[in-house]
């Protein structure tokens, strides 16, 4: 007995005091790196938290490493090439699951080249990452989210993502990259029915960056509609287009000129009064006419009841103008008492440029008015869409000659009660070089 009581406390006097940590292998002590005993295989696997570089470390039986397990301060620190966490959701198979679900992976080229990848299985046995936080030597910084399929790797451009960088700006990267605003208050669900504005960008020919477009679209009674549309070529030429992008709007390029398509395009309108007309025939004029006692009007033409009768004048069309169809107008007035007639004939166009020859070769248009039933001094248009004959092609600059030809195919015996006083020839135009 006196033995075994000898034994037992020499045992008490060589163990530390209460609330000291026990030293030896695998267990953690805490010093600094001059304090730690010498690494060798008989301490293998010995734990020590460093004070002087404020990790743990483990002897791997020639020198210290970062431990992979939690130091002091409760940090868990993995060390290897590429360090991966894990995770599997035990309910995705039968035992063990066979994939991973998810994994957070790190990886540094340098000490500054870093990257750290959160992926998950994503319709596939295979992990794709979803967000990536990438630095690179010069010290800047991306958040990318999205899809990468080569996890832990760069983001090709080839891959779809929206990335963030140090900046702050926004980057995103698919084949029509689409930015969508929805409104929370909107009836239904948000998705389509709360959508309030999109912001759509795409390349129209593949492989070329130059070649491309965006559009700003909001909802407009119940359907989307791209109002605001920028289109981009190859050439450096681009347009802002206003209105509905496809036929009907308001175009400014890069230089700023204005041009217009569809129902979008102005017309430019050219009046040339009575007292300009030339005439032939049964078209006569009439000065200092005074209509219903009232305006006295300088000159008017009226045209009997027969063929042959003319009424023509000319015009220099403006620079730009397409060479297309002309709108016709003559303004009339019935000063008969009791209007019963129907002023019929054809409207006449040919245009002619620098070196062309003017001839009898014209593009026509039946044109007509009916004052049947009107009251005296009343006034109605006659009017008519007529193609114009040129040699080649109209264009810009040409001179135009038009004419009004009567038929004897009206009816009403005042005929020539119906007085002419104006003509109006217009166009609709593409662009604001148009306008002289």
């Amino acid at each position: 007995m006196r033995t075994l009581l000898a034994l037992l406390a020499g045992l008490l006097l060589a163990a530390p005091a209460f609330g000291q940590p026990l030293s030896g292998k695998g267990l953690a002590d805490n010093m600094a790196t001059g304090s730690l005993p010498t690494c060798g295989t008989n301490l293998r696997g010995y734990r020590a938290y460093n004070t002087t570089l404020g990790y743990e470390v483990t002897c791997n039986g020639t020198a210290y490493v970062a431990s992979g397990g939690t130091g002091t301060t409760g940090d868990i620190t993995i060390t290897d090439e590429t360090p991966v966490i894990s995770f599997d959701d035990s309910t995705a198979g039968v035992g063990i699951p066979t994939t991973v679900n998810a994994s957070i992976l790190a990886g540094c080229v340098t000490l500054q080249d870093c990257d750290l990848a959160l992926a998950v299985n994503s319709g596939a046995a295979a992990l794709t990452e979803q967000v990536g936080i990438l630095t690179n030597g010069a010290g800047a910084s991306t958040v990318y989210l999205g899809r990468n399929v080569a996890v832990g790797t760069a983001w090709a451009n080839t891959q779809t993502y929206t990335a963030v960088p140090e900046g702050g700006s926004v980057e995103i990267n698919n084949t029509a990259p689409t930015l969508t605003f929805n409104d929370s208050d909107a009836a239904g669900a948000e998705t389509g029915s709360g959508v309030i504005a999109v912001v759509l960008t795409d390349g129209t020919t593949a492989g070329n960056d130059e070649d491309t477009e965006m559009r700003l679209g909001v909802q407009a009674g119940g359907a989307a509609v791209n109002p605001i549309f920028i289109d981009g070529v190859a050439a450096g030429d681009y347009d802002v287009r206003l209105g509905e992008t496809t036929t009907n709007y308001v175009a400014i390029d890069q230089t700023g000129k204005i041009r217009y398509e569809g129902t979008a395009r102005p017309s430019i309108v050219h009046r040339v009064p009575a007292a300009n007309f030339g005439l032939q025939a049964t078209c006569t004029t009439n000065a200092n006419v005074q209509i219903g006692g009232g305006p006295s009007v300088l000159r008017t033409v009226d045209c009997t009841d027969a063929d042959g009768g003319v009424i023509g004048f000319e015009l220099i069309m403006t620079d730009n103008w397409d060479g297309g169809d002309l709108f016709v107008r003559f303004d009339t007035v019935n000063v008969n008492a009791v209007p019963d007639e129907i002023l019929n004939g054809n409207v006449l166009a040919q245009c002619r440029g620098t070196d062309e020859v003017i001839d009898n070769t014209w593009g026509t248009a039946a044109i007509s008015v009916d004052y049947t039933g009107e009251t005296t001094n009343a006034t109605k248009p006659m009017e008519a869409t007529v193609t114009p004959d040129c040699t080649t092609s109209c264009q810009g600059g040409d001179l135009c000659f038009i004419e009004f030809n009567s038929l004897a195919t009206g009816t009403g015996t005042d005929f020539s009660e119906v007085y002419i006083l104006m003509a109006e020839v217009g166009y609709p135009i593409e662009d604001n070089d148009e306008v002289d």
